[in-house]
């Protein structure tokens, strides 16, 4: 009987055994099902042969059944397919092509590619807790789970990313969480378990992303996690699913853990500046809503760090060769006067540094992320301590010094273009755009290569205002 039409997997009915009805104590007769069906764990015997007879693997010579779960990978495709077609007590032969077997790759040293298999298969029954590995010791297991990630990681290489999940992760995983663990292991070898485990979960978790299933890719870099909490590549992974299915807030606090472990990580810093343009649009959405209610709603309300004797500073910027336009920040000499005055000093030309006057006026933005932050200002050596982290970088248009990455800063500078919680506790927020914010929306729409704008983004004049 060709089972799928395409020869690609052939049975033979041997013998069938099963008694179709069966009664009780009161002698009523009740019909007895014997169909299986996903998930049920069965209990079989068999022979497995190359095409030439040889025989490769046996339960017969283990002296006891082999037990599995139908329809979750746990053996070939063909086989577990097969096996379903069957009835209890039924004997059966199969022929089974590569393609629904090892394909072409095999499974070396074992199973050459291209193999065609014959199977000499007796359904025994269903089986409650049985499990063909249970006696096995972790050692055992191990090998045979490192045996099924490589040929996952095979199927992976070739774009087979579901069955390298159903084929060999899971099953993989399966040895490693479906059996106790004996008290007396080794520590070595309890942390090779662990290791693997978490290659497993994340190499699962890769494919999820592959397929774009997102609670997948969610729940497998979570498994992982539990085990390795500083994995930033599955944390990047958590965070893409969590913004792939709009959790905003989870995926903004995955970029910040990322963030807090590589501060300069380009794939979070992406991730993240998407998640303020999303957030930015849902809020804008909400604010419209608002000024239909609220007429009066549009009203500026000054920043909580303002006072009136704050100073007041300010860029004239240009865009390629547009005509300049100006921003103006408040600097919060209230809450961090020596960074404030730093900056003050660079935007009039009065900062001393090797007897030169430096100054940002003629200086250039050299850096864009859209919807997270622009970047500009000089590049020297002098480094001073971060001042305080009274602030937060909660709003667009907060300003703070670029952080060297060591708890100082030169004399480089961020607008903030969205919140930015990935730098709480690295750079000291001193400031924020009063007046010109719109400009930055407009730098902020400079195509970028590399995050470096391709137009020249210059600062034409800088100065205080009275």
């Amino acid at each position: 009987m060709d089972l799928f039409g395409d020869g690609g997997v052939i049975k033979e009915t041997i013998s069938s055994k099963s008694s179709a009805n069966s009664s009780d104590e009161s002698g009523i007769r009740h019909r007895k099902t014997n169909l299986l069906e996903k998930g049920n764990e069965i209990e079989i015997n068999y022979r497995g042969f190359f095409e030439d007879g040889t025989e490769f693997d046996s339960s017969y010579s283990r002296n006891e059944p082999f037990s599995f779960k139908l329809g979750e990978g746990h053996v070939i495709k063909g086989l577990d397919q097969g096996i379903a077609t069957m009835k209890i007590g039924e004997k059966a032969n199969f022929i089974i092509r590569s393609d629904y077997a090892y394909g072409e790759k095999g499974m070396p040293p074992l199973i050459p590619p291209l193999s065609i298999l014959k199977f000499e298969v007796e359904l025994i029954g269903k089986s409650k807790n049985k499990n063909p590995f249970s006696d096995s010791n972790l050692r055992e297991r191990l090998e045979i789970a490192k045996k099924l990630k490589e040929i996952g990681n095979e199927k992976v290489k070739s774009s087979e990313f579901k069955k390298a999940i159903d084929e060999c992760y899971n099953p993989a995983i399966s040895f490693m969480i479906d059996f106790p663990i004996d008290e007396d292991e080794s520590p070595d070898l309890l942390q090779e378990q662990k290791l693997l485990k978490i290659q497993l979960f994340s190499n699962s978790a890769i494919c999820y992303t592959k397929l774009q299933d997102w609670v997948k890719t969610k729940e497998y870099s979570e498994k992982a996690l539990q085990l390795d909490p500083t994995n930033i590549k599955v944390i990047y992974r958590k965070a893409l699913a969590n913004f792939q299915l709009n959790y905003l807030e989870d995926s903004l606090n995955d970029c910040t853990n990322g963030l807090k472990l590589d501060f300069n990580n380009s794939e979070f810093l992406h991730l993240q500046a998407n998640i303020n343009q999303r957030l930015r649009k849902s809020v804008g959405k909400e604010k419209e809503i608002c000024k239909k209610m609220f007429s009066s709603w549009s009203e500026k309300k000054l920043p909580a760090q303002h006072h009136q004797d704050n100073p007041k500073c300010y860029f004239d910027i240009s865009i390629g060769n547009s005509t300049p336009k100006r921003i103006v920040f408040e600097l919060f000499s209230n809450i961090a006067p020596h960074t404030a005055e730093i900056f003050r000093r660079l935007c009039i030309g009065e900062f001393q540094y090797n007897e030169d006057n430096l100054y940002y006026q003629g200086s250039l933005i050299n850096k864009i992320i859209k919807g997270l932050m622009i970047e500009g200002g000089i590049e020297i050596d002098a480094k001073f301590e971060n001042e305080n982290y009274a602030l937060k970088h909660t709003e667009e248009g907060f300003l703070s010094m670029t952080s060297n990455g060591d708890g100082t800063y030169g004399t480089q500078f961020m607008i903030m273009l969205g919140p930015a919680p990935y730098l709480d506790g690295k750079q000291t927020v001193f400031g924020k755009i009063i007046e010109g914010f719109e400009l930055c929306r407009e730098i902020e729409n400079v195509q970028t290569k590399g995050d470096v704008p391709t137009k020249i983004v210059r600062i034409v004049s800088s100065g205080q205002l009275d």
